[in-house]
Parts: structure tokens; C-alpha cells; sequence
């Protein structure tokens, strides 16, 4: 009976003994993995009411967070914006170079400027129909299409390019001055939209591919725009319909639906070859203050990006004041627990050793 009664007294102890090693072993994981962290390994026991607080912090760490991703993102697409800006403005100067000197009358040069003019035009073209993260960076909020069609490349939704709505106009010829202001005019009714025109014949309808200014209802289209802040929404939106882009465009257009050396008229040559370079000039104006414009809301974006940076740091100051562990507290508490469970591993070692005969 004596026998029967120490038997289970043995199994009793081996019993707490094996719960003991059980709750020191888990607590020397929780330890060794606030040691590896520096952080509370149960934030919500620890802090219990102040629980909410570090809820909260980690909340608008995570809105920061994603402000700053964002706002990153949109920093680098102003930059591109503003660098194809000063690229297309330069593209653009080559041609003004070589049409200046003949502005008044055609010089040795004259005859290379419908060439130049066509080739400036494409690579005008190509130039704004760049994307960034595979957005195009002047189609407005049409980003998934590029802007302007090719010069010779027909837009299936009118059946006509570029090339042929101009021609159509100009016929390759200009007569007189009379004929000059004519197709002039015309010239720029296709480049106002002028809502009299044949369906398909304007900038917007063969040109232009991105969002429209207005749409079909009579509405303006919102720009582009983002969300940089908390209640602060930023309008960044360049569109190659803006009328700096047209400008640009109809003055090469004028130049290259004809050859002005052919003209034979001064006057007529005067008139066509000056409009032309005076469109091209204030477009090029206008487009440099659209880089001014990209280059203020890219620095309005870096600011805002580097207060949210500032935000970063004190909520993750503040969240490790509330969820952090001291380091010298959390090693000698593992310490501790290691120490405890190395002498109750030799203790149950010990006493497995023992025997009946032992302990007679």
C-alpha cells in the first residue's frame, strides 16, 4: 500500500515538474524573441487599456507610410514630365533654328525646312506620347493611351491622319496671300475644335487620343490629380491638348504640308512662314511655363513627402516607447529562465536515475 501511494506521488511530481519545464521553455522562447526584436513579443498583454493608443499610432504610421510610397511615385512621374518638357522644347528649337533666318524670305536654307519640319513633328510626337509606369504622362486621365496620333498613321476613329486633314487643307500649295490667310484660318479652326467643322476634322477628333476637356455631355474632364496629403488634393495634370502643345503642333503642321520655297509669292510666303513660327514660339512659351508649373508641384510633392517622413519617425519613436522592450531587462530575464530550466533538466535527470533499490 505504502508502495502504491509513493508510486503516485512519483507520477504527481513528474507530472509538475513536466508543466514547470513546459511554461519556463515557453517563456524563454518569448524572451529570446523579445532579445532578437527589441519588442514586446504580446503587446496587448503588456499594454492592456493603453492598447488602443499604440492601435492608433500604428494606423497613422501606416497612412504615412503609404502617403510617402505614393507620393514618391508621383515626385518621380513630375520629374519625367518636366524632363520630356525640356526635351520637347529642345527638339522643337532645332526646327526654329533653321526657320528663323528664313522667316521673312527663303535663304539657301529654305528648301530643308518641310523635311526638318516633318521630322521635328515625329520626334515631337513620340516625345509627348512617352509613359511613366506605364502611364502616358500627357493623355490626362486617359493614361492607358498615348496622346497624339503618329502624323502619317490614320486614327481608326476618323479614318483620317493628321498628314491628310492638313493637306486636305493646304493642297500642297499656297497661291497668293489671300489663299495664305484662307487656309490660315481654316488651319486654325482645326486646331480650335471649332464645332462647325465636319465630324472628324478637328485637333481632338484626329490629333488628340487622350481625355478630352470636355466631354460629350458638355462637361469639363478632371485632370489628373492626387491625394499628397491628408485634405490636400493635388491637380497635376499636363494634357498634349493643351494649347502650348497645339501651338507647337500647328506651326509644324503649316510647315509641313508644304514646301515654302515653291511658294512663289513673297507676301504669301511672309504670312505663312511668320504664323507658322509665331505659333511655334508661343507654344514653346507656353510649354516652358508648363516645366515652371510641373517643377512647383514637384517640390510641393518633395515637401510633403519629407513632413510625412518626419511623421514616420515619431510614430515609430512613439510605438517603441509603448511596445519596445529594455534590452538589459529582457537578457537577464532569459538568463534567468535559462538558469531555472537548466537546474530543473538536472534535477528530472537525477531523479530518473533513481531505483526501487535506490531508494530502499
Amino acid at each position: 500500500m505504502t508502495t502504491i501511494m509513493n508510486s503516485g506521488s512519483n507520477l504527481h511530481v513528474t507530472g509538475m515538474r513536466q508543466r514547470l519545464m513546459t511554461d519556463l521553455n515557453a517563456k524563454l522562447e518569448v524572451a529570446g524573441q523579445e532579445v532578437a526584436t527589441g519588442m514586446r513579443a504580446d503587446v496587448f498583454a503588456h499594454l492592456r487599456s493603453r492598447a488602443n493608443e499604440t492601435l492608433s499610432l500604428r494606423g497613422d504610421l501606416a497612412r504615412s507610410e503609404f502617403f510617402v510610397s505614393q507620393n514618391t511615385l508621383l515626385e518621380q512621374r513630375l520629374g519625367a514630365m518636366s524632363d520630356t518638357l525640356v526635351t520637347m522644347r529642345r527638339t522643337t528649337q532645332g526646327l526654329m533654328d533653321l526657320v528663323v533666318p528664313n522667316g521673312t524670305s527663303p535663304s539657301g536654307t529654305a528648301s530643308e525646312i518641310q523635311v526638318n519640319a516633318e521630322a521635328v513633328m515625329n520626334a515631337f510626337i513620340t516625345q509627348a506620347n512617352l509613359s511613366f509606369n506605364n502611364s502616358s504622362l500627357f493623355s490626362g486621365v486617359a493614361s492607358n493611351t498615348p496622346p497624339l496620333q503618329g502624323w502619317d498613321k490614320v486614327n481608326p476613329a476618323t479614318g483620317l491622319s493628321p498628314k491628310d486633314l492638313i493637306n486636305g487643307v493646304v493642297g500642297g500649295v499656297i497661291l497668293n496671300d489671300a489663299d495664305a490667310l484662307a487656309k490660315i484660318a481654316q488651319i486654325d479652326a482645326i486646331f480650335a475644335d471649332d464645332p462647325a467643322l465636319p465630324a472628324g476634322q478637328t485637333f481632338q477628333e484626329t490629333f488628340f487620343r487622350g481625355a478630352p476637356k470636355i466631354d460629350a455631355a458638355g462637361d469639363p474632364v478632371p485632370r489628373q490629380s492626387a491625394l499628397i496629403a491628408e485634405g490636400s488634393l493635388l491637380e497635376y495634370g499636363v494634357q498634349a491638348n493643351d494649347e502650348p502643345f497645339r501651338d507647337v503642333l500647328k506651326g509644324m503642321a503649316m510647315l509641313a504640308s508644304v514646301d515654302v520655297i515653291k511658294i512663289s509669292d513673297p507676301q504669301a510666303y511672309r504670312t505663312w512662314v511668320e504664323t507658322a513660327m509665331t505659333s511655334i514660339a508661343d507654344g514653346m512659351s507656353g510649354m516652358s511655363d508648363i516645366s515652371t508649373r510641373v517643377g512647383g508641384y514637384e517640390n510641393l510633392v518633395g515637401q510633403a513627402k519629407e513632413l510625412q517622413l518626419g511623421r514616420i519617425d515619431i510614430y515609430q519613436s512613439r510605438i517603441l516607447d509603448l511596445e519596445g522592450v529594455d534590452p538589459y531587462e529582457a537578457v537577464t530575464r532569459m538568463t534567468q529562465l535559462e538558469t531555472t530550466l537548466q537546474a530543473t533538466y538536472q534535477v528530472s535527470a537525477r531523479l530518473s536515475q533513481l531505483s526501487f533499490l535506490n531508494y530502499l
